[in-house]
């Protein structure tokens, strides 16, 4: 059987998915997982599996992390300063005297704070795929029927 209609249609709600949570995550990702978020779609016995391809991290950014964990890897802060183009400011020491952090002594404080404090979860994949879901059933529907009836013609 084929089923055109329902696949196109499942394109669609991936696409729409990763379309959404790139939008979410423009702010706070580093280039890597925007750039390498993507889906695909396989069929086996007229079954779909729609599959959302993230880099491992993304789970940190929608779980969060928890206060007390142990630190992240500072090369990843030190990335993520570089992706994001953040210029350290200048602080004040007990001598009165003014510096400006050097990126690893920033992304050093950076992960130490991660470590201490945690990261709030941003749940933007859940959004995503709530968001989508609420149009996607309906449309489900009609495709499937619609491809069915068509390979029912085409039997005739």
């Amino acid at each position: 059987m084929k089923f055109s209609r329902t696949e196109a249609l499942l394109n669609s709600f991936a696409q729409t998915i990763v379309n959404r949570y790139k939008d979410k995550i423009s702010e706070y990702a580093s280039g890597k997982l925007y750039k390498t978020i993507d889906y695909s779609i396989t069929s086996q016995n007229d079954s779909y599996l729609v599959t959302i391809n993230l880099e491992d991290y993304w789970k940190f950014i929608e779980k969060g992390r928890r206060a007390g964990a142990k630190m992240p890897p500072v090369s990843a802060i030190e990335n993520w300063i570089k992706v994001r183009k953040i210029i350290p400011r200048p602080v004040t020491l007990k001598s009165g005297k003014q510096r400006v952090p050097t990126i690893q002594q920033l992304a050093y404080v950076i992960s130490r704070s991660i470590s201490r404090n945690g990261i709030a979860p941003r749940p933007f994949m859940l959004e995503s795929i709530e968001y989508t879901m609420k149009d996607f059933k309906s449309k489900l529907s009609a495709a499937v029927r619609e491809d069915v009836l068509d390979n029912l013609d085409s039997l005739q």
